[in-house]
């Protein structure tokens, strides 16, 4: 399993960006990585390193950032951001962004405009009932259901 040191060393290696390198080495906490990872460029990048199979495994970040995996809200600079990892539920999405890892869940759409990454075979079901934009990257074999009215992405 790759652990967090092999995750950074894969992501340098694949030339990470001097400012996420300068993040990632600043960071102190476990929301502080969460933060970079769940910020407007690092839900791509998380959803790219697990599906290629260069990043954490869902397994690895639900034993190690279990405080985080159910959408707690991460404030980032003017939006907030959250994780589901392994969630299995209904979720209420009022979240700019949103990383979706491994999980089965309905994501009711409760602010205006979202975009959500969804990867590691994971499936959604989308609950829009205010007619809220959304953007959806669905990664690898990860499926959306319901969709109608939001714009779908396959990466």
């Amino acid at each position: 399993m790759i652990d967090l040191l092999q995750f950074k060393r894969n992501a340098k290696s694949r030339d990470l960006c001097r400012l996420y390198t300068d993040m990632w080495n600043s960071c102190k906490s476990k929301e502080d990585l969460v933060r970079m990872a769940s910020d407007s460029n690092g839900a791509l990048y998380m959803c790219e390193s697990i599906t290629e199979k260069w990043g954490l495994s869902s397994e690895y970040i639900k034993e190690n950032f279990e405080g985080y995996c159910e959408g707690q809200p991460i404030k980032q600079r003017g939006y907030n951001s959250c994780m589901l990892c392994e969630y299995n539920g209904t979720y209420t999405n009022s979240n700019t962004i949103m990383l979706v890892i491994n999980s089965t869940c309905d994501i009711v759409l409760d602010t205006k405009v979202c975009e959500i990454f969804v990867c590691d075979n994971s499936h959604i079901n989308i609950i829009n009932n205010n007619n809220n934009q959304a953007s959806i990257h669905l990664f690898g074999n990860s499926t959306c259901s319901n969709c109608i009215g939001v714009e779908i992405k396959k990466e």
